[in-house]
């Protein structure tokens, strides 16, 4: 049962941190952002993407020992 909860939050983490990289390399979903705009979705996309990564990892690790 862990080991599906586990899977099932690696999932949703990973989604989120794919979501994040588009918003990165895409900027502001915008009509028409501004270089301020773009510059601050960068810097929160870059912040998410890091924290996503390092909570993957600790639940792979998480999953991997326990089966």
């Amino acid at each position: 049962m862990k080991k599906r909860i586990l899977s099932v939050l690696i999932i949703i983490i990973s989604v989120i941190l794919l979501v994040s990289l588009f918003c990165f390399f895409n900027g502001s979903l915008e009509m028409h952002p501004t270089e301020e705009q773009n510059e601050k979705t960068k810097i929160a996309s870059s912040i998410i993407g890091g924290i996503c990564i390092i909570i993957d990892v600790i639940l792979i690790r998480l999953r991997t020992k326990h089966g």
